[in-house]
């Protein structure tokens, strides 16, 4: 009787390790998944591109065929970078073609130069101050600056380079973007001009 019974409660016992041990594999299991969740949902609008890639290429090739534009700022529709105050390089790609279709020989052939918006009431200017602002970027500010790829048609493409140190305050600013040709004048002529919009957003932890 005895003997039933401490077989019983070994049994009971073992079934209970083994319903605890599933519930952990399984709370482990869904806990993975909801990071990758979160972090896919946050880290979406998020997009950091490579210059030299050849998705990228491909991808603003099709733009100024399909779309006849003369300038292209790689971030997608709403043309905004969320940036996170991590200290990392984030880059931001931007493409022109010639005036007139004039080969590219140089990398100074077609040049861009950067402003800040300073129309709005909130934004990074107001909250960092011009100098911290203008360091998130590592090309000039308010200067013309080369293109850095190019290959032997009519454009050339580059990579505006960023980087947000960690700690810095979250804001959005609006950057003007202006690109001029210089093929045939060297003065340069001016091709379009556009804008995108920086956010800069917190540290995350992925």
């Amino acid at each position: 009787m005895k003997l039933s019974k401490i077989n019983t409660n070994k049994k009971a016992a073992f079934e209970l390790s083994v319903s605890v041990m599933i519930v952990i594999v399984l709370a482990i299991t869904l806990l993975i998944f909801g990071l990758i969740f979160i972090r896919n949902i946050f880290g979406a609008a998020t997009e950091n591109f490579d210059v030299l890639s050849n998705q990228v290429r491909d991808e603003i090739n099709r733009i100024f065929t399909d779309e006849g534009k003369k300038i292209v700022i790689f971030l997608g529709e709403d043309k905004t970078a969320n940036i996170r105050a991590d200290g990392e390089s984030f880059n931001i790609v931007v493409a022109a073609r010639t005036l007139a279709g004039t080969r590219v020989t140089g990398r100074d052939d077609i040049q861009y130069k950067m402003e800040l918006d300073d129309t709005a009431r909130v934004n990074c200017l107001n909250t960092l101050g011009r100098s911290q602002t203008e360091n998130l970027f590592l090309q000039r500010m308010d200067e013309w600056n080369n293109m850095e790829v190019f290959e032997g048609d009519d454009s050339a493409r580059t990579a505006i380079q960023m980087r947000v140190p960690e700690g810095t305050a979250l804001c959005s600013q609006k950057v003007f973007i202006t690109v001029r040709d210089r093929t045939v004048d060297v003065e340069g002529d001016v091709v379009a001009g556009d804008s995108f919009i920086i956010n800069v957003l917190r540290k995350g932890v992925f």
